[in-house]
């Protein structure tokens, strides 16, 4: 399999790409709570829509990858996540906002999957320590876009404003095509196995720190707003820099990856993390 530096930038914009849809998804949150006309506990069942989405395609994208390769992957999950975004934007029925919901949260899933598919084929091909850059792209990708989307949204109304994001989503996908991967590696022969301890432990950890970041993703515009009464087009600005500072430490993940041992990296980001467990309380 010939992997070439272009693989590379596409697998970074398969990332971006990725971050840029969550970061208009974050957005939108309160203008969808608004045209719905609904409560923050309706809110939260819509919202769970997506996670059930993302959880059921993530169990099948990695056979689906095997059988079409990461580029129709790519492709796929991409046009539904723009798909779903014009119908939610569009929406002013519940049911109709949930079924598209759980539809975008599948596109999340799958992309979030390929891309890491594809990642780990560029990484091993190129043999050097790139996950944590390619992840970094994911952050950096949220952070541009909750700026984007504030920009649009203070100057269009809503359902303008998610076109103009949306064809440029569609314009990165157009330019990167050619540079994803037709392969996406063997077909796993079970889609559920037992997990090692060891894996259990990893899923434990990334299942608080998904947690977390949920958290900040889904309701910190709707906090900004509603509790701190900041204007509806400038709420992204505050969380934000979450994801700026996020991207910031996963960019150096490469260089850190190739001189610490493995153990040393959870427990020097554990430390960081007890060390900022009060901000994330006052949230």
């Amino acid at each position: 399999m010939n992997i070439s530096f272009r693989h590379r930038l596409a697998t970074y914009m398969g990332y971006i790409i990725l971050g840029l849809s969550f970061g208009l998804w974050a957005m939108l949150i309160p203008f969808i709570k608004d045209s719905l006309n609904i409560n923050k506990a309706e809110l939260g069942v819509l919202l769970l829509q997506i996670a059930f989405g993302s959880v059921v395609s993530m169990f099948f994208t990695g056979f689906i990858t095997s059988k079409i390769g990461c580029k129709k992957s790519v492709i796929i999950s991409t046009l539904l996540i723009i798909l779903c975004f014009l119908i939610i934007s569009l929406s002013t029925n519940m049911f109709i906002a949930a079924i598209f919901m759980f539809l975008l949260g599948a596109g999340f899933g799958m992309l979030d999957v390929t891309v890491n598919i594809q990642g780990v084929f560029v990484e091993e091909s190129l043999k050097k320590h790139l996950m944590a850059g390619f992840h970094s792209m994911y952050s950096f990708g949220v952070f541009f876009g909750v700026l984007l989307a504030s920009l649009l949204l203070k100057y269009y109304d809503f359902l303008p404003a998610v076109l103009i994001f949306t064809s440029c989503l569609f314009l990165l996908l157009i330019i990167n095509i050619p540079f994803f991967l037709k392969y996406g590696g063997d077909a796993p022969k079970k889609i559920l196995i037992k997990p090692t301890r060891i894996l259990f432990v990893l899923g434990v950890v990334c299942f608080i720190a998904f947690v977390v970041e949920g958290i900040v993703l889904d309701w910190s515009a709707l906090f900004m707003r509603e509790v701190k009464k900041v204007a509806t087009e400038y709420v992204g600005y505050s969380f934000s820099l979450f994801y700026l500072t996020m991207g910031i430490i996963r960019l150096l993940g490469d260089k850190i990856g190739g001189r610490r041992p493995g153990r040393d990296r959870p427990e020097a980001s554990g430390g960081l993390s007890r060390r900022d467990r009060a901000p994330e309380g006052l949230l």
